[in-house]
């Protein structure tokens, strides 16, 4: 970065000219220590000398796999100090993925145990990252825990396949399946195509492509309607099945605890699909609490309005905010009487009476400590 462009449109050079490489601090480390590796710096490679420990290799000669176990439960590790826990969506999605690419190359090395990587990883980032040695226990339970699950769904898969295939207990060594079932592992189990090939399966890749080709534009279209709030349209039983949104939210909270938050939304002329986070199935009798506290509210016709507001004075009150969102200055938070106060955009009812009833109709589990539930008003 040599020169800067004048309003003539002339070129003069900066006083102090430099070279942006974008190296990141990683590679800088690299240099100081004079490494040719950034993976063999002071910062990571006492993680790569417990996979060495652990697994009985050497990193010379297993670089690729020591480099994706290290990077991945790295990023797995401050991931889940964020709040996020493994699931079928969103950051969940990028979480589950991490871990099981970082244990599948853990376990081609011979790994057993990953609980030794994750505390040298605390251990490295201690100094400048305190709350990751606090949190630990949590962050390790939730890792090994999904590991736990990987291994519930390898089994799954494979009987699966062998159920369709008429094979007995699991195909033995490389097998073809159709695209349309390598599809299946990928939607309802969650294994990409190559952990699907290291399960022994070969299939049509064009096949597969197209599929999810499909499969990433529903997607995008799901997306598009979350941004937009999870409305559909704005339609009057979607305006309706919005505000019903925000008393079932509240509820929730009465119900099962504060820590409890929404984490996704679709909402219809004919249904209100509410995803959240929690980690057991919803008893009838807690679905029968949440269904008479909003029904009450219905019936007391709460009014319903919205106040701009500095983001601290709202935060003070008390306001519900959703998906962690970085919010302006002044925010618009949505009263529904004194029960429920949230920050939404709207649009919704002006009286909880015109939602006239609402009900639980379906319950569902999307994955690890997340929930979702489908309920209809009117």
């Amino acid at each position: 970065m040599q020169y800067k462009k004048t309003k003539e449109g002339t070129f003069e050079k900066l006083p102090n000219q430099n070279v942006d490489h974008g190296a990141g601090l990683e590679r800088f480390l690299a240099a100081i220590e004079n490494k040719p590796d950034v993976f063999e710096t002071n910062l990571f490679y006492p993680i790569i000398q417990t996979i060495e420990k652990l697994t009985g290799k050497s990193y010379k000669e297993n670089a690729r796999s020591m480099r994706i176990v290290t990077d991945h439960f790295i990023s797995a590790v401050f991931i889940t100090l964020n709040n996020v826990d493994p699931s079928n969506t969103d950051q969940g999605y990028i979480l589950r993925r991490l871990i099981r690419r970082g244990l599948d190359n853990f376990s081609e090395l011979g790994g057993k145990d990953v609980a030794p990587v994750l505390e040298t990883i605390v251990d490295q980032y201690r100094e400048t990252d305190p709350d990751l040695v606090k949190n630990f226990e949590k962050i390790k339970n939730t890792i090994i825990e999904e590991g736990e699950r990987y291994a519930h769904t390898l089994k799954q898969a494979k009987s699966f396949i062998a159920k369709k295939y008429k094979s007995g207990d699991e195909l033995m060594g490389t097998a073809e399946i159709s695209a349309d079932d390598a599809f299946v592992l990928y939607t309802t189990h969650g294994l990409s195509p190559t952990q699907i090939k290291s399960l022994g399966y070969t299939f049509n890749e064009q096949g597969f492509a197209q599929k999810m080709e499909t499969h990433q534009n529903l997607s995008r279209e799901g997306a598009k309607q979350k941004f937009a709030g999870g409305l559909a349209d704005h339609s009057e039983k979607t305006i309706m099945g919005h505000t019903a949104t925000h008393l079932m939210h509240q509820a929730l909270r009465d119900v099962l605890g504060n820590h409890v938050h929404q984490t996704g939304s679709n909402i219809t002329a004919s249904r209100i699909r509410f995803d959240f986070n929690y980690d057991q199935k919803l008893t009838g009798e807690q679905i029968k609490k949440v269904e008479d506290i909003v029904n009450e509210k219905i019936k007391q016709n709460l009014p319903v309005h919205f106040e701009m507001m500095p983001v601290e004075k709202a935060k003070k009150l008390g306001a519900i905010g959703l998906f962690d969102q970085k919010y302006e200055k002044n925010v618009k938070i949505y009263f529904i009487g004194e029960y429920s106060k949230e920050f939404c955009g709207g649009p919704h009812v002006e009286f909880t009476a015109e939602l006239k009833r609402f009900t639980i109709i379906k319950q569902e589990n999307l994955g690890a400590k997340q929930k979702r539930l489908y309920a209809v008003v009117g």
